[in-house]
């Protein structure tokens, strides 16, 4: 086994994590293991998360149904290519009400605090 960090091949077995063999550099002293992989979830899944999300439930809320991380369904939202959905009309800008438009609060626009 090789270490992935000085490229020795002076690594004795140093226990399992996970079910994995976990190895120890003799040169450096770093842990690592035989094979690392990252947990993976099926397409059915992801495209199950991205119904509830577009369907108008929260991120929160898929978390609890599915038990899959709220970090990960919004990685998954981001990566969605909001067009080729047809949801185009989501990535326009609101439209927010100037602000000399709007009224002013009676107290903040007195005199009285425009002395100080």
């Amino acid at each position: 086994m090789m270490c992935p960090t000085c490229n020795s091949t002076q690594a004795c077995k140093n226990g399992y994590r996970k079910g994995v063999q976990a190895y120890r550099c003799k040169r450096c002293r770093r842990q690592f293991l035989e094979s690392y992989q990252k947990p993976r979830y099926s397409d059915a899944t992801k495209q199950r998360c991205l119904e509830l999300y577009f369907g108008g439930m929260g991120v929160k809320a898929i978390e609890r149904a599915t038990h899959i991380h709220h970090t990960t369904v919004l990685h998954w939202i981001r990566q969605v290519d909001l067009n080729a959905l047809g949801l185009e009309l989501l990535l326009e800008p609101k439209l927010v009400p100037n602000r000399s438009q709007s009224t002013e609060h009676p107290y903040l626009s007195s005199e009285r605090w425009l002395r100080f």
